[in-house]
């Protein structure tokens, strides 16, 4: 066979169809795992742990360790919310912090009632309120629940405590929501019958947290991610919020969230940690709710985990 046989065989050609139509297959099947997999990243149901380290002068020696839950809105992992339980439980803290809409104003509380009963025996549990427990009307229903379960309620106040070593001042304000709910005389009176949200957290915070102890280490437990500027102003060394739900949509590390409740599009607080120049930092809480009407894309249902120590 000649050369110029060679190259018209019909004995070649297939070959060399074959190999193309191998390599068209495998590039479809190379991108199609591609796909799934960001597909299973962007819409991964979570629980994860974030840790963040903190560190101070404040603190000679020793640690403490929270764990942060937030915006929990009733969901229920698992049957019973045992796999969220034991992922706490696995985090051995020192402290449980629940920073508000543990509660949601649509759902039964359940999913709440579940938790509340499954990490009261694992660490202390801190709780302030968020908005979603006054919108549901149930408040006082909640304050109850949480309480029988042996939960201390920061209600604009603060307590002192000691942990390995460690002494730290843990402070709570009630979300602002609150104003429009209560009957309490000494809170309407601090409003004066405002509205305004960030007037009213002013109220509250000058009434309560004034005169707090600077040589102190003070954490405070606030919902309202967006209302920093104004926690910044009392002197607070580490600040956990929730409330922003991560802004719903990120493309990390370009996008840190499209949309959160009271910032709106591209929130400036959409979760994760902020340190700022006076030393101060905020960590914001991305949240554990997830419904399939309100989709989270690479933005995974979180627990939280702050571990405070010394600056050495």
């Amino acid at each position: 066979m000649t050369m110029l046989d060679a190259q018209h065989s019909p004995y070649i050609r297939p070959a060399k169809a074959g190999r193309a139509k191998r390599r068209r297959w495998l590039g479809l099947t190379i991108a199609f795992l591609i796909v799934l997999a960001l597909d299973f990243w962007a819409f991964y149901p979570g629980p994860v742990v974030r840790t963040y380290p903190v560190t101070s002068d404040k603190i000679p020696q020793g640690s403490v360790c929270i764990v942060q839950i937030s915006d929990l809105h009733s969901h229920i992992y698992g049957s019973d919310q045992q796999p969220l339980i034991d992922l706490i439980a696995a985090q051995q803290p020192d402290i449980i912090a629940l920073t508000g809409d543990i509660l949601d104003d649509r759902e039964p509380d359940t999913g709440t009632a579940l938790l509340l009963k499954g990490i009261r025996d694992i660490a202390p549990v801190y709780y302030v309120s968020g908005n979603h427990e006054y919108w549901s009307g149930r408040y006082d229903d909640m304050r109850a629940l949480l309480e029988s379960c042996g939960v201390t309620v920061l209600d604009n106040r603060w307590e002192e405590l000691s942990v390995n070593g460690v002494t730290l001042r843990l402070c709570g304000v009630d979300d602002p929501m609150m104003f429009e709910y209560t009957d309490d005389p000494q809170y309407l009176a601090l409003s004066g019958g405002s509205e305004n949200e960030r007037d009213n957290t002013r109220a509250l915070l000058d009434s309560r947290f004034s005169a707090l102890d600077d040589s102190a280490f003070n954490v405070l437990l606030a919902h309202r991610a967006e209302l920093i500027g104004l926690y910044l102003e009392y002197g607070f060394d580490l600040i956990l919020s929730g409330h922003t739900h991560g802004g719903q949509i990120r493309i990390p590390p370009f996008i840190n969230g499209l949309f959160a409740p009271n910032q709106g599009f591209f929130p400036q607080y959409g979760g994760g940690r902020y340190d700022f120049d006076s030393g101060q930092t905020l960590i914001i809480s991305r949240g554990l709710s997830f419904a399939a009407y309100v989709p989270r894309v690479f933005n995974p249902p979180e627990v939280v985990v702050v571990d405070i120590r010394a600056n050495v």
